[in-house]
């Protein structure tokens, strides 16, 4: 690797490799199991697979607010860690669990009891079918909400102290289990929609355990002592807040509008709500190698800039830039290739079938080429402390864009799901445009998190 003027570069080759591969292997082995799942409850109908896709749009909205309590105690972490700070980055690591915790325990509680009323307000009126399967695999996943909460927020500590190995090894046996009870309890006892959902509940409650346990065990710069201890420390959540809840609030009106756009591809029918899973699935799929780097970004821009080294962190954000929009393209080319006997698998009506196969050709072409800048990029900006600018521009182009897009592309222009990822596209190439003028600029390397 090339050295910077005057300085010794903070990461070696090496270092980057040991933090993004392991990150790349568990989101591989994240998306490809989640794929298994999907095709597993497909065998089920595409009633169940319509009323389990609804519900796990819900659930994102609230597995994203967690991942931004996460990703604000991991900045926080790494910026301590790269002044070497080392107690005051286990302290705010501990913070991060306990609200981590509630935010989980508090959300199970809240809408367990009014899921009949949340799932009508949200999708309107749905095939019998469809809600049936809905309502039955909700309470699962729901009270998974907690046991994720502690995954999520551990593996993101991990990732700040550079251990990224951790996750990926409890990773493989959290989806390994799923896998293994979905087979058991889906096609064993015949249980459906059901079974999926206790599958999901089992490998998730390991998943959190297996999480705390080395991370209050293992000899790490982040090791957290007496976590049952409980102690509050407004110091360090102010600054988990200060980055933290733009973060949330920008992802909870990212999945809203989600939610928002799903209504609509539930009032085009169950041919496109199954198809709609398919091309979904097949875009996570491209985005994987994206999604590694960017949590990547995290830990290598935030103990840059704990360090002080604000040309490194620059220096960084365009190699991780560089890789993320290769590698995406790379995948998205490979699953344009093989995207009809994927679709296959998923045991669709020939309808779903060609319809999921057209719009996925057109959404993996532009993935490919607006992804990373549209994802990839705000997160450095985030790792940097530079949380309001992202959460202005993503609120802008959700409403502007994907949800008044979404409406003008399938009321008034009849595209169908076409319309709806149409929308995105345009959504996608608004973020993209403003998140390259700012990383290009000055402001976002001079904001301040410790």
């Amino acid at each position: 690797m090339k050295q910077l003027p005057n300085n010794k570069l903070i990461f070696s080759n090496s270092y980057l490799l040991k933090l993004i591969l392991p990150l790349f292997g568990e989101q591989f082995f994240s998306i490809l199991v989640g794929i298994i799942d999907s095709i597993m409850v497909a065998s089920c109908g595409e009633s169940a697979i319509s009323g389990v896709s609804l519900i796990d749009t819900i659930y994102a909205l609230f597995f994203f607010l967690a991942t931004a309590f996460a990703t604000g105690g991991a900045v926080v972490t790494s910026q301590y860690l790269g002044r070497k700070e080392y107690n005051n980055a286990k302290g705010a690591a501990k913070q991060l669990i306990y609200i981590s915790v509630i935010f989980g325990i508090l959300t199970a509680l809240f809408f367990i009891p009014i899921k009949k009323q949340l799932i009508s307000l949200i999708f309107g009126n749905l095939e019998k079918s469809v809600f049936d399967a809905s309502i039955t695999y909700f309470d699962y996943i729901f009270l998974s909400i907690p046991f994720l909460c502690l995954f999520s927020s551990a593996s993101a500590l991990f990732r700040s102290a550079g251990n990224s190995k951790i996750s990926l090894q409890v990773s493989i046996i959290m989806n390994i289990l799923n896998v293994v009870f979905n087979a058991i309890l889906i096609y064993g006892l015949n249980m459906g929609v059901k079974g999926a959902g206790i599958a999901t509940l089992i490998s998730r409650a390991v998943a959190g355990v297996l999480m705390i346990f080395f991370i209050t065990k293992l000899n790490t710069q982040i090791r957290i002592k007496q976590l049952f201890k409980v102690r509050f420390n407004w110091y360090f959540l102010k600054k988990i807040f200060a980055i933290s809840i733009p973060n949330a609030i920008e992802n909870s009106v990212f999945q809203f509008g989600k939610i928002a756009v799903q209504s609509l591809v539930a009032s085009l029918g169950v041919a496109s709500i199954a198809a709609n899973v398919v091309v979904g699935n097949l875009c996570t799929f491209a985005n994987l190698p994206g999604v590694a780097i960017s949590l990547a970004s995290t830990t290598i821009i935030g103990q840059c800039l704990g360090a002080g080294e604000k040309k490194q962190a620059r220096h960084y954000s365009k190699i991780l830039i560089s890789i993320s929009v290769l590698a995406i393209s790379i995948f998205a080319f490979v699953l344009i290739l093989f995207r009809n006997p994927i679709i296959a698998l998923y045991n669709l009506t020939p309808t779903s079938a060609s319809l999921a196969s057209s719009v996925s050709f057109i959404v993996l072409i532009m993935t490919s080429l607006l992804w990373t800048f549209a994802f990839s990029t705000p997160n450095l900006l985030r790792a940097a402390g530079d949380v309001k600018f992202t959460l202005v521009c993503s609120i802008i182009s959700l409403f502007l864009f994907r949800i008044t897009g979404a409406y003008v592309f399938t009321k008034i222009f009849e595209f169908g799901l076409m319309g709806i990822w149409l929308a995105m596209i345009v959504d996608w190439i608004c973020r993209s445009s403003c998140y390259l003028l700012r990383i290009k600029g000055n402001v976002w390397l001079e904001k301040k998190v410790i």
